[in-house]
């Protein structure tokens, strides 16, 4: 079962997609279409993360991600650092967030 670690606030060089996420093609639409209120107001939903190595990989999120990248005053994202028993678990969570995605995105 998965436990919550805590939040941080995250510098977005150590951030990166997970393997295990479900999502492998993202539409570029979506991804403007976040960008543009990211810009505007920040990322105000936290991110799912897991830390390996000294990296934390994104489960929930990815579009808030990438939609961030090119925004240079973000420095950091928020995030829910979470430690999962296995790979499962995290294609599970990946797959809630991309079917919520597809319903409310």
């Amino acid at each position: 079962m998965a436990r919550v670690i805590g939040f941080r606030e995250i510098p977005k060089e150590k951030l990166r997609v997970s393997p295990y996420n479900v999502r492998k093609e993202i539409p570029e639409d979506e991804v403007k279409r976040i960008h543009k209120s990211i810009a505007f107001s920040g990322v105000r939903i936290p991110l799912v993360v897991y830390e390996e190595d000294g990296l934390y990989y994104i489960v929930c999120g990815q579009l808030r991600y990438l939609a961030s990248k090119p925004i240079e005053r973000l420095k950091t994202l928020p995030c829910i650092v979470k430690e999962y028993d296995n790979e499962e678990e995290i294609i599970l969570e990946s797959l809630t967030d991309a079917l919520r995605g597809a319903t409310v995105l």
